[in-house]
């Protein structure tokens, strides 16, 4: 509990009391144990988007567990963070306590983001470039080729994938 570097909270099912958390609460969202134990997620104000949490909830209900829920936190800084969550209701004694844990995969999104913008530049250039672009596997094998082949030698894109670049350069 205390050595993951997720986060990782006990909650009351019956009010949604933190009842513990552990240093990665604290290392991601910046909450220390006495800002969040006897409060609530609502409260507190962690959800961007309260529905989220409801999201959990009815899982919870529905399944007795919750796997790799995407949503977006507040930390106490007011910085936005994105969690994969997933939480199991368990039974403690007399109590049952919801026990999440939450990966911060903020970088990773951005990483996604990033790379998504680069294959769009990628995909424009490919798109409108002048010159002949063509990918081929180690046999040869055109897998992908510029539009501009149509402009510069009029063949269609679509003849010229699948076949062996020995085989148009021979004729």
């Amino acid at each position: 509990f205390h050595t993951s570097p997720d986060s990782i909270n006990l909650n009351r099912a019956s009010d949604g009391m933190y009842v513990d958390i552990n240093e990665g609460f604290t290392k991601i969202l910046g909450y220390s144990r006495e800002d969040v134990i006897g409060k609530t997620s609502l409260s507190l104000d962690i959800w961007k988007n309260p529905q989220d949490r409801r999201r959990l909830v009815d899982e919870l209900a529905r399944n007795g567990y919750a796997e790799n829920l995407i949503a977006e936190f507040v930390g106490k800084d007011g910085k936005i963070r994105i969690g994969m969550m997933s939480a199991r209701i368990l039974e403690l004694g007399d109590e049952t306590l919801f026990l999440s844990v939450t990966r911060d995969i903020s970088k990773l999104k951005q990483a996604e983001k990033a790379l998504q913008r680069s294959e769009e530049k990628f995909r424009q250039i490919y798109e409108n470039i002048l010159d002949i672009y063509y990918e081929t596997n180690l046999d040869g094998i055109i897998l992908e080729i510029s539009p501009s082949v149509e402009k510069i030698f009029h063949y269609k894109r679509k003849e010229l994938i699948g076949k062996s670049l020995y085989e148009i350069y021979a004729n």
